[in-house]
């Protein structure tokens, strides 16, 4: 089966917008890639449940350095839901604060989507079905999701992969995260203010996902 890739970006009535989310599914692995960090690392979402972000081969043999003698940066694995239900395998959050003027693309095959007000993210899911033997003439998967489903593929295995989008209030710990990732960023980088994307995690939900972010002063 041929590989298939979605991309989007989210923008804002001012020409804002983040990067460009690329998510490309070859067979049955999935893989993520924010366009900021397209040529050194990429979320590697794997059939057999383990699932990295790992720095490329490419970026280490260029000199890209690695990290802590590694180029997995992290690894976790997906949690398993019971039979016949959607998998919530990956999250992505956009705050509508973090939109930049310096994000540009001209990729008509881009999907744009509207950002919610100030105080607000947008976010995307990926949700993942079990295998569906049978031919495949409607979605009622779709039903166990909430928000618009922006994309959807069936895989090579009969797994349905679903993106769906919907805005959320932050909340104050959303915030706080927010802001102590940013602080961080800016710690590591030796006092520079960074542009990128983080790792985030739902303990509660056991789901992993990825957080955009701008420089404390953009």
């Amino acid at each position: 089966m041929r590989r298939k890739s979605f991309r989007f970006l989210v923008e804002d009535e001012n020409g804002k917008s983040s990067t460009v989310w690329n998510i490309t599914i070859s067979k049955e692995d999935i893989y993520v890639t924010p366009k900021i960090m397209g040529k050194s690392s990429k979320i590697s979402l794997h059939k057999s449940g383990k699932f990295s972000w790992s720095l490329r081969e490419e970026y280490i043999k260029s000199g890209g350095k690695m990290v802590n003698g590694s180029r997995h940066i992290a690894k976790w694995e997906m949690k398993q839901h019971e039979n016949n239900t959607m998998n919530h395998i990956f999250r992505i959050s956009i705050p509508s604060s973090e939109l930049r003027v310096d994000n540009k693309t001209t990729d008509k095959s881009c999907l744009k989507i509207k950002a919610p007000p100030l105080g607000q993210s947008t976010i995307v899911d990926l949700y993942l079905s079990p295998s569906i033997p049978e031919p495949i003439t409607h979605l009622e998967v779709i039903n166990e999701t909430s928000g618009v489903v922006i994309f959807r593929h069936i895989m090579s295995n009969r797994k349905i992969l679903l993106c769906v989008q919907r805005a959320v209030v932050m909340s104050p710990k959303d915030l706080e995260q927010l802001t102590n990732t940013k602080l961080w960023s800016k710690r590591i980088s030796e006092g520079l203010n960074t542009y990128g994307v983080a790792r985030i995690t739902n303990e509660e939900a056991g789901i992993s996902g990825m957080l955009e972010f701008s420089p404390t002063k953009a």
